[in-house]
């Protein structure tokens, strides 16, 4: 695309977008480009106006009532696979699965080869803390992965999902949590209850 088209002001919010999912895998709110961009978050309508423009003109695609509802349509990297966030999962006490889209996270290819087959969990819970996955934290998730015994994974039990560590036994699986606070989830292995979506392959925090 022809950044000429655009005022000053549109390419200053449009770089920012760029740099801020580049370096921290998720866009930004119109808090954070309106402080970015040295606006302030009193005009925060400015800002909406701005991303209007920038929609209308093709290079940005804005998701209705979501914080970080902003995707690049202009963003062409090779080396970089923008995955959707599939609503939440819970890693303790399994909650049922949201099929909603909050947004996306750009992750380099140094983690993740391609996007097909591959989405994104944000992470409810502290059963699997002292594996380094937290509460708020993004799990990317590889779905129809070769599952091996140690593995994170993430699994439906009983139609309803979580995160934990999968361990076979002779006729039981273990769905062990990183925290003694939680309990182990054993599962017979001819019992259609357990289904493993996928596998953890990169964990991504926000810091501060």
């Amino acid at each position: 695309m022809n950044t000429r088209e655009l005022t000053g002001r549109q390419k200053e919010v449009l770089r920012f977008i760029e740099n801020f999912l580049l370096t921290r895998g998720f866009p930004p709110t119109l808090r954070e480009i309106a402080e970015g961009i040295g606006l302030g978050i009193k005009n925060i309508a400015s800002v909406q106006k701005h991303l209007k423009s920038l929609e209308k003109k093709g290079y940005i695609k804005r998701i209705p009532r979501k914080t970080r509802g902003i995707e690049l349509t202009s963003l062409k990297l090779s080396n970089l696979n923008i995955i959707p966030i599939i609503g939440k999962v819970q890693a303790g006490l399994p909650i049922p699965a949201f099929e909603d889209v909050e947004g996306t996270i750009a992750v380099d290819s140094l983690f993740v080869r391609n996007a097909d087959g591959t989405i994104a969990l944000r992470v409810k819970g502290e059963s699997m803390k002292n594996a380094g996955i937290l509460p708020g934290d993004v799990v990317v998730v590889k779905l129809n992965e070769q599952i091996n015994d140690n593995d994170i994974v993430v699994a439906f039990v009983d139609g309803e999902v979580t995160i934990k560590r999968i361990k076979r036994k002779e006729d039981t699986i273990d769905l062990v949590p990183e925290n003694p606070e939680f309990d182990v989830i054993t599962i017979k292995s001819n019992e259609e209850r357990l289904y493993i979506l996928g596998k953890v392959v990169a964990v991504f925090r926000r810091i501060g």
